[in-house]
């Protein structure tokens, strides 16, 4: 995606954020039917097991150059577990939990203010430079997200 504009994400991303807005509505009403976090988070892992098996499987060719690429590095295949199991696991473990008694629109907004943290971690970790601008904007995220939830 080289030479695109920042502009130009602004379509995609906000198509990424409505899926998600579906997602979580479709997970609430499924978590009315299903009693146990534990329960849907290993029925989620198995549905999106088999589905990325047959996207790997359609995508074969380039499955098999990235998956045996001697290039990439051991850590970096560590940070990719790592990230699993905070993103998916953990993560999840603890929003079905809140999901499940709670509306979603609040749920949703207060565990959704990952562009602050993305914000503090790309410049603790990641040495980014951050503008004026997307320091702003993420402000206005965490402040509509305290009034969402008040």
């Amino acid at each position: 995606m080289t030479g695109i504009t920042k502009k130009d994400l602004i379509g995609p991303a906000f198509l990424v954020s409505a899926l998600w807005a579906t997602t979580a509505l479709m997970q609430k009403h499924v978590l009315s039917h299903v009693k146990s976090v534990p329960a849907i988070i290993i029925i989620i892992g198995l549905i999106m097991g088999a589905i990325s098996a047959v996207f790997a499987l359609a995508h074969a060719t380039v499955f098999k150059a990235e998956l045996f690429d001697k290039s990439i590095p051991a850590h970096v295949w560590g940070i990719l577990v790592l990230s699993i199991f905070i993103g998916f696991f953990i993560a999840y473990y603890i929003y079905f939990s809140l999901i499940k008694n709670n509306p979603a629109y609040i749920v949703v907004a207060l565990t959704f203010t990952a562009p602050l943290f993305v914000l503090l971690f790309s410049i603790a970790v990641l040495n980014h430079n951050i503008t004026l601008h997307g320091a702003a904007g993420c402000l206005f995220i965490v402040l509509g997200t305290i009034l969402v939830a008040n």
